[in-house]
């Protein structure tokens, strides 16, 4: 398995064990490259205890869980990625979650070596034709916004002012972030060394890691 400029890429499928994570991560785990980033983008891949589907709440494999569009991670193994490895001395997080794992949110940046800072973007899922907010599923209330957690190792620096928190775009496959996230990251913080983490494609100056990426 090679690190290569744009993409640290597999040759077989990324495995998630729902064993102890650590025992297991250097014979099969996709490894992290071996280099330091300033700017690091996370949208893990979070176990949800629902059990939903099209016709009832028997399937957790079903047409609106989790589990039937990626293979999922427990938080504890989300935690012991060894994501301290490859941040810098003066580093950003950028971490996606939703509002019922924001708690957890808030373990895995402390797991991760860094201290919560903020909310940096929030995603306010809109219908295609943008006319009105997408409605979506919820116990509680209908949920229809995302939330991506700023964390900070060492110094606080940005590059520029005028980045705003809302993003307002409609939904595409299940669970992906809009793209131009990355690029506010990048006016937000520089043109640094940055990856890409459970990446679902590559993109220009980034390093991608993550079972979807494809080469």
């Amino acid at each position: 398995l090679g690190f290569n400029s744009q993409l640290l890429h597999r040759k077989n499928n990324f495995f998630y064990s729902k064993t102890s994570l650590c025992s297991i991560y250097n014979s099969v785990m996709i490894p992290f490259p071996d280099k330091k980033y300033n700017i690091i983008y996370a949208d893990p891949a979070w176990s949800y205890k629902d059990k939903r589907s099209g016709s009832g709440y028997k399937n957790p494999n079903g047409a609106g869980g989790a589990k039937k569009h990626y293979k999922d991670m427990e938080v504890d193994e989300i935690c012991n990625l060894p994501v301290k490895q490859i941040a810098d001395d003066n580093c950003m997080l950028f971490l996606w979650t939703t509002s019922s794992l924001l708690n957890l949110g808030f373990d895995v940046i402390n797991s991760w070596g860094f201290k919560y800072k903020t909310v940096g973007f929030v995603w306010v899922k809109m219908t295609k034709d943008y006319k009105k907010p997408y409605s979506g599923m919820g116990y509680y209330t209908n949920q229809n916004a995302e939330f991506c957690l700023i964390g900070l190792k060492g110094k606080y620096w940005r590059e520029q002012r005028n980045i705003k928190q809302i993003i307002q775009h409609h939904r595409e496959q299940h669970s992906k972030k809009p793209d131009v996230v990355r690029d506010n990251i990048v006016k937000l913080c520089g043109d640094l060394p940055r990856i890409e983490l459970f990446a679902r494609e590559t993109a220009e100056g980034w390093d991608s890691w993550g079972n979807e990426v494809t080469l």
